[in-house]
């Protein structure tokens, strides 16, 4: 099962998730998209360290997001 963690760093089961809430992250989720969600990737140790920064859009944002399993929740509820 598939974790949210919210904006206070709370962490609650996808399937816990009260439907507004839910409703509330797929419409945020839908605004990030077009606004852009910025990736941040990084590892290794020293002297190896890399790191990795871009801008996502669209249905990128969304698969990083996990938007599809946002969606088969509330589905499963109606």
């Amino acid at each position: 099962m598939y974790i949210h963690v919210t904006r206070d760093g709370e962490k609650i089961p996808l399937n816990q998730l009260e439907t507004s809430h839910l409703k509330n992250i797929i419409a945020l989720q839908k605004r990030l998209a077009v606004e852009g969600v910025l990736y941040r990737d990084g590892g290794g140790s020293w002297p190896d360290f890399w790191y990795e920064e871009d801008e996502l859009y669209g249905e990128e944002a969304l698969k990083f997001m996990k938007h599809e399993l946002y969606l088969k929740e509330l589905e499963s509820r109606q």
